[in-house]
This record gives structure tokens, sequence and C-alpha cells, in this order.
């Protein structure tokens, strides 16, 4: 099982790489540039949507919300243009930057979660 998850996050890893390559691209539509900018910076953002420490839910978004949104941005593709990202990906391995808003945006998406239910709960 170690084996497979360790497959696993490596394509995942790949994957990533590819649809940043792919953003690179001229041959790339707006739109899809626009998803493949979101998931890549929540993908390389050290805060999650849903925090790793909540049982079961805490993994939810790598497990199943992150593949899914790159399965759906990758179907956005020209596949002539994913095909060749993949193999870019495949060949060498670059880092991806540092995405620091995205990080801040999680941020202030669950103080707004936390203080409406602080008013909610005490003050409704």
């Amino acid at each position: 099982m170690i084996k497979t998850l360790k497959r696993w996050a490596s394509k995942a890893k790949q994957y990533i790489t590819a649809l940043y390559l792919a953003y690179l691209h001229p041959d790339v539509s707006r739109l899809s540039k626009l998803f493949i900018i979101l998931i890549v910076a929540y993908a390389v953002s050290p805060i999650d949507l849903i925090p790793d420490f909540i049982p079961i839910l805490g993994l939810l978004d790598e497990v199943i919300l992150l593949p899914i949104a790159c399965y759906l941005t990758i179907k956005t593709l020209p596949v002539d243009v994913w095909q060749s990202c993949l193999l870019q990906a495949e060949q060498r391995k670059i880092s991806l930057p540092a995405i620091r808003w995205m990080g801040w945006l999680i941020i202030l998406f669950w103080i707004f979660i936390i203080s409406g239910g602080i008013y909610y709960f005490l003050l409704a």
C-alpha cells in the first residue's frame, strides 16, 4: 500500500508540473489557464482548504478534490498540448513558483467561516 501511495503522489506531482507547463503554453485558452493557476496555486500552497488535522475530511481535498479538478482541467486542454507538457514533466524536474496569495486567500476564507459561525451562535 505504501508503494501505491508513493506512486500516486509521484504521478500527482508530475501532473501538477505538466499543468504548470500547459499554463505557459500559448495554445491554451484563458479559461483553462485560470483553472490551471488555481489548481497549481492550491497544490503548492502550504495551507489547505480543509485542514489535515480534521479526521478523514482533512485528506479529502488531496485525495478526491485535487485529482478531480486536475482531471476536469486536463479535459479542457488540447490533447497535443497536454501530451507535450506531460512528456516535458516526465523528462525534467522543474521547481514550481511559491504562490503566497493562495495561502492568504485560504486564511481569509477560514476567518470568514469562523466569524460567521461565531456571529450565528453567539449573536443571533
